[in-house]
C-alpha cells in the first residue's frame, strides 16, 4: 500500500502571516502589523472552531472576514470597508511557504502521496482556503474539503 501524508493547507502549507507586508501599507502605524496579522489568524481559528462546534457553518471565508473586523477594530485601527475588501483578496492569494513546495515534489518522487486539509468548499464560490489549495494542486494529489454543513468529505483532484 502506497503512503499518504495530509497536511492542514492554511498555517501548514501556506504562510497565514504573508499578509503581513500589505497590512504594514495599509495600517496608519505599520508597527501594528505582525500583531495585527497575528491577532487575525488567531480569531480566524476561533470564529471558524465555535460556528463548527455550535453548527452554525460559515464559510471559512466569512470567518476570516468576522476575524479581521474583530481585530481592525480591538487594535482600533480604522480601516476602511474597501481596506477589509482589500486584505480579504490579499488573503486569497497568501504563498506557500518557500520550502512547502520543493518538499512535496520531493514526498511525491518517493512514492508518497501528498493531500491537503481545508475548511472550504468546493465549486468555483471563490472561498479563500479552496483558492490556497488550488495553487498547490501540481503538488498535492488529493485536497479533502467541506461538501456541506454537516462537514461530510469529498475528494478532488484524484
Amino acid at each position: 500500500m502506497q503512503p499518504v501524508l495530509a497536511f492542514d493547507v492554511y498555517g501548514t502549507l501556506i504562510d497565514t502571516l504573508g499578509v503581513t507586508i500589505e497590512l504594514e501599507r495599509r495600517l496608519s502605524d505599520a508597527s501594528k502589523a505582525g500583531e495585527f496579522a497575528k491577532r487575525w489568524r488567531e480569531k480566524q481559528l476561533e470564529y471558524s472552531f465555535r460556528h463548527g462546534l455550535m453548527g452554525a457553518y460559515v464559510s471559512f471565508t466569512e470567518c476570516t472576514r468576522e476575524a479581521l473586523v474583530f481585530t481592525d477594530r480591538a487594535l482600533q485601527t480604522g480601516l476602511s470597508d474597501n481596506d477589509h475588501d482589500h486584505l480579504m483578496a490579499v488573503y486569497a492569494e497568501l504563498p506557500a511557504f518557500p520550502d512547502v513546495v520543493p518538499a512535496l515534489d520531493q514526498l511525491r518522487d518517493a512514492g508518497i502521496r501528498c493531500g491537503g486539509l481545508l475548511k472550504g468548499r468546493f465549486g468555483g464560490n471563490g472561498d479563500i482556503a479552496v483558492e490556497a489549495a488550488i495553487k498547490l494542486f501540481d503538488s498535492l494529489e488529493v485536497v479533502l474539503g467541506q461538501l456541506d454543513a454537516r462537514e461530510r468529505l469529498v475528494l478532488q483532484g484524484l
